[in-house]
């Protein structure tokens, strides 16, 4: 009888420190959650940042649009009246 009521005693003690791991491993993958959640959070945030960033500089280079127009017209002009200018010379 002792030898049984020793090895139930050893197998409930197994069985214990087998469900307190379990209970560890899940409380570990329970902050683990919780730290990822956060951190998702905070790149959500930096991407809202980055989006507002990205429409606010699209909506300064629209602006700018007929300027740099300008600036490769007048470059284009340049360019020609070089060439005409050469040609002069030669």
């Amino acid at each position: 009888m002792g030898l049984c009521l020793y090895m139930f005693y050893k197998r409930s003690m197994k069985l214990m420190g087998q469900l307190t791991t379990t209970s560890e491993d899940y409380k570990v993958l329970e902050n683990m959650s919780k730290l990822i959640s956060l951190e998702y959070l905070e790149i959500k945030d930096i991407v809202i940042n980055i989006s507002k960033n990205i429409k606010d500089l699209n909506q300064i280079f629209a602006a700018h649009q007929p300027n740099l127009n300008q600036i490769t017209f007048t470059e284009e002009q340049v360019a020609a009246h070089e060439q005409a200018t050469y040609r002069l010379n030669a």
